[in-house]
């Protein structure tokens, strides 16, 4: 019967290290695993959020243990005539300079480049818009789709926040339908893509104001009486009417403009500072003082498509006004001419553009707008970030790995512990030698004495 509890305690004491062994190899491999099991790699990210919030079984770990599993990204340098795009992949910006402030000062430095890290483009403001017309010194591929070219060109200020204080970037983008390298000014991926509809549908007015600016400027300059009246090259600046917030409004932007004819004189170069748009646009035709009355209808829209279009791309939302390529009001007023133009350019036989499909071919309802997916989305700066990466090892290197880091922990626990019992071994045989030995003389005196007092 005594043996039993002295058995079951045995099996119990086996067991407890038994657990214990066997805890120990979990816990050893386990941190080998979580110490030698990554590595980090260099790699190059175009997304650095997604790159950043890449989490491992082992990421949360304080970074003195685990320091192969922590994501880092650097900031990329971007200097002053940079081109780049924005994650919204619409138009190509060119930074002309870069003003920069230190955090809490007042004082501002041109510099050459700025630390970018993915920080948001915020309080974009647009200062003038340059439209450039001309007729000649164009190549035949030109002509043939466009009788007079546009280039649509915008000048911007855009503020970003950086580690070392915020950064004003001045920059230029341009819009030109038929460029002569035939590349296209408009980047976006997809124009059928749901995801960018508002960008989608600012590709598709851009094409159709252009073609019609192209037309009316054509038609225009054939109501001059004499030859020599005729335009031959133009170039228009329009700038924001402060306080108007009525997209559809004649008086949105106020117009300068220039023009040469083909006389070569210099007798009719007409430079008109108007401060109204309305007057040129109802000006009798061939009018040499208010020329080309006829395109400025299709000029002003052109540059309120681009002028909105590249508020959507920077991701910038005015709370004052409206965006024609969101409302759905604006979208279906500037989508009304589409038929108009599509004729217009049947009857000259430019067949080059008629092919349209998806959103903006046709003219858009404002029932319709409303269920598209218009809207404005944060921009950031496209670029291509350096990160450091964990990147687990093969198969049999991390495993080697455990295996010898558990062979040695468990090693050195052993000698640990078989030094510890030696110890404790000696310290017990050192105490019994020092401890008084039992005196049977000593017992015999004191039961002698009892006994004589108690006789």
């Amino acid at each position: 019967m005594d043996s039993k509890p002295y058995t079951l305690w045995r099996y119990i004491r086996w067991l407890t290290y038994i657990v214990g062994v066997v805890g120990g190899i979990v816990a050893a491999s386990f941190l080998s695993v979580a110490t030698q099991a990554y590595e980090t790699v260099s790699e190059y990210s175009l997304n650095p959020n997604t790159t950043e919030q890449g989490r491992l079984m082992f990421t949360g770990w304080p970074t003195w243990l685990t320091a192969n599993k922590q994501f880092t990204l650097s900031p990329t340098s971007t200097p002053v005539n940079t081109q780049f795009l924005t994650n919204n992949t619409a138009l190509t910006y060119t930074i002309r300079s870069i003003i920069h402030s230190s955090s809490g000062k007042t004082d501002a430095v041109l510099a050459a480049s700025v630390p970018y890290k993915n920080n948001v483009l915020q309080r974009c403001l647009i200062d003038v818009i340059e439209i450039e017309l001309e007729s000649g010194q164009r190549s035949a591929q030109q002509i043939a789709r466009q009788k007079w070219g546009s280039v649509a060109k915008a000048y911007i200020n855009c503020t970003v926040d950086t580690d070392t204080g915020p950064a004003t970037l001045s920059l230029m983008t341009r819009y030109e339908h038929t460029s002569v390298e035939r590349s296209r000014s408009f980047a976006i991926a997809s124009p059928d893509d749901t995801a960018k509809a508002s960008l989608a549908l600012s590709e598709a007015l851009l094409t159709w104001y252009s073609l019609a600016l192209s037309f009316d400027v054509n038609q225009s300059n054939a109501q001059f009486g004499s030859d020599e009246d005729k335009v031959i090259k133009g170039y228009v600046e329009l700038y924001r009417q402060c306080g108007i917030y009525n997209v559809t409004s004649l008086e949105y932007f106020q117009p300068h403009c220039y023009f040469e004819s083909l006389n070569i004189t210099g007798q009719h170069v007409y430079f008109r500072p108007d401060r109204r748009l309305s007057d040129l646009v109802h000006a009798p035709a061939g009018d040499t003082k208010r020329p080309l009355s006829g395109m400025w209808i299709s000029l002003d829209s052109l540059a309120k498509v681009f002028y909105h279009t590249i508020l959507t791309d920077l991701g910038h939302i005015d709370e004052k006004e409206p965006n024609l390529l969101v409302d759905p009001e604006l979208v279906e007023y500037f989508t009304r001419n589409i038929t108009r133009i599509i004729k217009d350019q049947e009857k000259r036989g430019n067949w080059w553009d008629l092919g349209r499909t998806g959103i903006g071919s046709a003219p858009i309802t404002a029932q319709e707008a409303a269920r598209l997916s218009f809207g404005v989305r944060p921009a950031v700066m496209a670029a291509t970030y350096l990160c450091q990466v964990p990147r687990m090892k093969s198969l049999g290197t991390w495993v080697v790995a455990v295996l010898v880091n558990v062979f040695v922990l468990l090693s050195g626990t052993y000698e640990a512990f078989s030094l510890c019992k030696k110890g404790f071994s000696k310290w017990v045989e050192s105490r019994k030698t020092t401890l008084p030995a039992k005196s049977e003389p000593l017992m015999s005196e004191a039961y002698e004495s009892k006994a004589a007092l108690l006789g």
